[in-house]
């Protein structure tokens, strides 16, 4: 063993820079990613892998070969030659594209075949096909290995990659703590309960220097780590596979060394083109002026309607119809830079962004509750020209937030049953500003809390202001909305004096809210005096409670 690791530590440095370990371009190293080909790619891989111990094991040495081909973006097919009489088919959907805040998700399934245990090692109808430490007798089938994956880059930090599924996924021994099968006792596994297990795996794409990562995964099977340099569309990589093997009972078991190559070549050139639309080329380049080193970034078009485009290491060359555009370059600590720029056809123009010193953004940030209930709700919000996946929205408290450039939004949210929310908020630079969203529903009842008179009067308390024009603001975001203003007191004194006080404080509410701008004709006013009380008048801070005033939502 001692000498395999010393024949490792040797090979490893001079297979990264031959061949390449990745199966396909969508893959870790064994593992399916949630990103998928572009349309019109073609990749070609081919895969070796020798036992550490070669005299011993029952696939001494094993090579593979997939052709994988990607479609509209949103699928693509892999084709894999395990030996010259093993053949699968895999295919994969990408369902939800990655966004600055949430991972990229999709469905496939491999090992589409004839046979029910395969692996790189071989197939057959018994466990015993493959690879030797697959042939336990809790083994899955293999086929049809159907899967749910997802995938988020944090770009310099590393791509990572969590996803379930059934067949391969699932192992058994240490591997069975990552699946259903950890429920189940032996006998039903056995008796084939395997075939019906989902099993977690994991993998991470860690950068070291630009262009050579480290590569680590973990299934219920497995667990594969290695090295990889990409040059464009052009692997080379090399590692170790089966790892845990090194903490095998079993002597005869031993992890492998693996090497292989993996090349791309895009086809997307064949799609037709208008004759009439010449184009040419823009490189960017997002640097930090007071380093000169590139930063990440994306690009937005303000003038034409063509989506962002994510500037990963400060630089990327891309294709444009010849005209003149202005862009918005972002880089990835929301500092931002505009410039104006024309593509001439078949030319090509390099631009710089030097982003020291630039305007940064401010964030916009608040509570999204229904008024009534005081509980959060969750509208959809249109902020203009933003993607709305873009606002990062706290589940458990209704808080949402966005990093915006400085400027004035008008910032919508709606939600079924619930009045539009509209209103206006000013950004300023690397400054938080508070907008809280106040949903309301028809029929909801609102309780202004804290809102005061003069004793015996109808006079409001300053005290009563800012609640009032926090009423306001609910009240202009809520332009739809029609309410009646309802005013309460407690049982002290004549219940008729009573009554008409409780009119009367109503109407100075609406006359408050009037003066502040909205519309008399949307506000209507009733008072109950003491025949409404919320709790008895046998205490102060009862009597309190009960001389209130409420909105009652009439309209949306």
């Amino acid at each position: 063993m001692r000498k395999f690791f010393y024949l490792f530590f040797i090979l490893l440095p001079i297979s990264v820079f031959l061949f390449g370990l990745n199966a396909g371009q969508s893959e870790i190293i064994n593992v399916p990613t949630a990103e998928v080909m572009n349309n019109g790619k073609l990749s070609g891989a081919l895969f070796f892998s020798v036992a550490s111990k070669y005299s011993e094991d029952k696939v001494p040495f094993d090579y593979n070969f997939s052709i994988s081909y990607g479609l509209m973006n949103i699928l693509d097919f892999t084709l894999n030659m395990f030996t010259f009489t093993d053949y699968t088919l895999g295919v994969q959907y990408n369902f939800l594209k990655s966004t600055p805040t949430i991972p990229a998700l999709s469905f496939g399934i491999r090992n589409i075949t004839y046979k029910k245990y395969i692996d790189e090692g071989g197939g057959g109808d018994s466990i015993n096909s493959g690879f030797m430490d697959y042939a336990y007798p809790e083994r899955a089938q293999d086929w049809f290995s159907a899967y749910i994956v997802a995938t988020k880059d944090f770009k310099k930090y590393g791509k990572y990659t969590l996803g379930i599924g059934r067949g391969e996924f699932v192992g058994y021994s240490r591997g069975r703590y990552l699946s259903t099968a950890v429920f189940m006792d032996d006998q039903r596994l056995l008796d084939g309960a395997t075939n019906y297990m989902f099993g977690l795996f994991g993998g991470a794409e860690i950068p070291i220097i630009k262009g050579l990562n480290f590569l680590g995964e973990v299934t219920g099977r497995d667990i594969n780590m290695g090295l990889e340099y990409k040059i464009r569309d052009f692997d080379i990589s090399g590692g170790l596979t089966h790892v845990e093997l090194f903490m095998a009972d079993d002597p005869t078991l031993s992890p492998r060394m693996a090497i292989g190559m993996n090349c791309g070549f895009d086809f997307g050139f064949l799609k037709k083109q208008k004759k009439d639309v010449k184009k040419g080329f823009v490189v960017i380049n997002i640097i930090n002026e007071s380093d000169d080193e590139p930063v990440d970034g994306m690009i937005e078009f303000l003038n034409v309607s063509l989506p962002p485009i994510f500037i990963e290491e400060g630089n990327r060359k891309i294709e444009l119809p010849s005209g003149k555009y202005k862009l918005k370059a972002m880089s990835d600590e929301c500092e931002v830079m505009i410039r104006d720029v024309e593509v001439r056809a078949e030319e090509t123009k390099v631009i710089f962004f030097n982003m020291e010193g630039i305007e940064k953004c401010g964030t916009l940030t608040g509570r999204m509750i229904d008024r009534t209930t005081e509980k959060p709700v969750f509208p959809k919000i249109e902020i203009e020209d933003i993607e709305s996946d873009s606002i990062a929205v706290d589940k458990s408290t209704g808080m949402y937030k966005i990093d915006l450039m400085p400027g004035t939004y008008t910032i919508r949210a709606k939600l079924e049953e619930f009045a539009d929310w509209i209103y206006h908020a000013s950004i300023e630079e690397s400054k938080a500003t508070i907008m809280n969203i106040d949903m309301l529903k028809k029929g909801g009842r609102v309780s202004l809390k804290n809102v005061n008179f003069k004793s015996g009067s109808s006079n409001l308390t300053k005290e009563s202001f800012p609640i009032l024009d926090d009423a306001v603001l609910v009240l202009t975001a809520n332009s739809s909305v029609k309410i009646e203003i309802q005013g309460f007191t407690d049982d002290i004194g004549d219940a008729n004096a009573n009554l008409i006080l409780s009119k009367e404080r109503a109407e100075s509410v609406k006359d408050y809210i009037v003066f502040k701008g909205i519309d008399e004709k949307r506000i209507q006013t009733k008072g109950f005096g003491e025949t409404m009380n919320i709790a008895d008048n046998e205490s102060k801070k009862n009597r309190a409670k009960n001389r209130r005033i409420e909105f009652i939502i009439l309209s949306q």
